[in-house]
């Protein structure tokens, strides 16, 4: 059966569209919020990764990460894919699997991205390690915590 449902699976009121869900969708502000203040915790930099969204992700097909980037570079492109991606799982589990959207699940979503990327990190025998990696699981979790309360309950 074919969907012609085209609007936007977290807000319910936007179109369906990589420009929308990946930047003005106003259901997915916090995980912009957060992003944006983990990377200014780890960095000292100021990066708005919404306003990436607006200007497709950095042109990722054109980045060259391997050689001469530098690793805040780096940081910022893996980020931005992880995040990317943990809000298209999450898109897909609502309107493929019936799972009512949870903003916290993007959220955890790309704490296990990351601790898992982490974890290979340290194994792997290549020159493209991401820097700030190791910060970056437990700073989400920590700026994470101040939009999403821990529940004791």
């Amino acid at each position: 059966m074919l969907d012609n449902n085209s609007c936007c699976y977290f807000c319910l009121v936007g179109p369906e569209s990589i420009y929308h869900i990946f930047g003005t969708c106003n259901e997915l502000d916090i995980v912009w919020k957060v992003a944006t203040e983990a990377i200014f915790l780890i960095t000292n930099h100021v990066f708005d990764f919404r306003d990436l969204k607006k200007n497709m992700m950095l042109d990722l097909v054109n980045v060259k990460i391997a050689l001469g980037s530098s690793g805040y570079e780096k940081l910022l492109i893996y980020f931005n894919t992880i995040i990317n991606h943990c809000i298209w799982k999450e898109r897909c589990d609502v309107k493929f699997n019936f799972i009512s959207f949870r903003k916290e699940n993007i959220i955890r979503r790309i704490a296990r991205s990351i601790r898992g990327r982490k974890n290979i990190n340290g194994r792997l025998l290549e020159d493209r390690k991401i820097p700030y990696i190791a910060d970056l699981v437990h700073t989400i979790q920590m700026v994470a915590r101040k939009y999403f309360p821990i529940d004791n309950g």
